[in-house]
């Protein structure tokens, strides 16, 4: 980042940190702290825009100091490594091939409106608020983009099981949920307690209760 940086903000102050490392799924996240909020959206713009040259497989519009190591993250792809991505707040690109010239690989955007189970982690509301939430389904990362004004759904809901509604963007290939965007409801589950299916009921009829076929002859002779 720092050769970005360099490249479309040069002067501008900004400290960066590593936010969330997850080995599991090998995602990681920067933080930057800056006055200067244009340069930080110009900077994260520019990411956004190599993300995307490579998943066209179209020339990074920048000089080989920031498209080599671009490249070296493309590149990892090699059938263990399945596909890279480039996500910001706004939007993402996603990358299934190792980028080669002459060759134009693009898949369609799948984005649509729905709602996602999973378990909250790894709440952050530096400069915008977002979370995590690790999907029933898969068990791998979900990034969730909230808007200022929803902060109050928030509250103490780290570490619970919770759906999460709004535009869910998918891997194109797998279908599986890469970020959710433009957040309408966080649904938080209630925990069940640990041998609660003990106390349920069924249909089958107790010693002494009539039998179902007795009872639909009855109601049929009525």
């Amino acid at each position: 980042m720092h050769e970005l940086h360099e490249a479309v903000a040069p002067g501008a102050v900004i400290d960066w940190y590593i936010e969330r490392l997850d080995t599991g799924s090998a995602v990681t996240t920067l933080r930057a702290e800056a006055e200067d909020s244009a340069a930080l959206g110009s900077i994260s713009a520019a990411y956004l825009s190599i993300g995307e040259a490579i998943e066209g497989n179209r020339p990074i519009p920048y000089g080989q100091r920031i498209q080599y190591p671009a490249l070296t993250i493309a590149n990892l792809i090699d059938g263990r490594v399945t596909g890279v991505r480039f996500e910001t707040a706004l939007a993402e690109a996603i990358i299934h091939e190792r980028p080669q010239r002459n060759r134009i690989v693009q898949e369609p955007k799948l984005v649509s409106r729905g709602a996602v189970e999973g378990v909250i982690q790894t709440l952050s509301n530096r400069k915008g608020l977002r979370f995590t939430l690790y999907d029933t389904l898969h068990d791998r990362a979900v990034s969730c983009y909230l808007r200022a004004e929803q902060d109050e759904i928030m509250r103490d809901v780290w570490g619970k099981r919770a759906i999460v509604e709004g535009m869910i963007n998918r891997d194109p290939r797998s279908g599986r949920a890469i970020s959710i965007r433009q957040i309408t409801n966080v649904e938080v589950m209630t925990e069940r307690e640990p041998g609660a299916y003990r106390r349920a009921r069924g249909v089958s009829p107790r010693r002494g209760d009539d039998k179902p076929e007795d009872l639909i002859r009855r109601v049929r002779d009525a």
